[in-house]
């Protein structure tokens, strides 16, 4: 649906498993334990769909050299 794509509602509903509190309370902790709060974007069309949080330990972020834009790598168990 149409609503699906609004901002708002993926602020409200960040993703189908997330609540809004839950989903914004653990991505405020991580900013303020550890320096960064990280979610990743995912998108239909150019249009925001969801919203999901990625835990801050497998993450390093470095810059590009040239650019000096941030580059994140997730390392993966599996």
């Amino acid at each position: 649906t149409p609503s699906d794509y609004r901002p708002a509602a993926v602020l409200r509903r960040p993703n189908a498993w997330t609540g809004s509190v839950a989903f914004w309370r653990d991505l405020v902790a991580d900013a303020v334990l550890t320096g960064n709060g990280i979610a990743v974007v995912t998108r239909t069309g150019g249009n925001v769909r969801e919203l999901i949080r990625v835990p801050p330990e497998p993450v390093s972020i470095d810059r590009d050299l040239r650019s000096l834009e941030p580059r994140y790598r997730v390392a993966l168990a599996d």
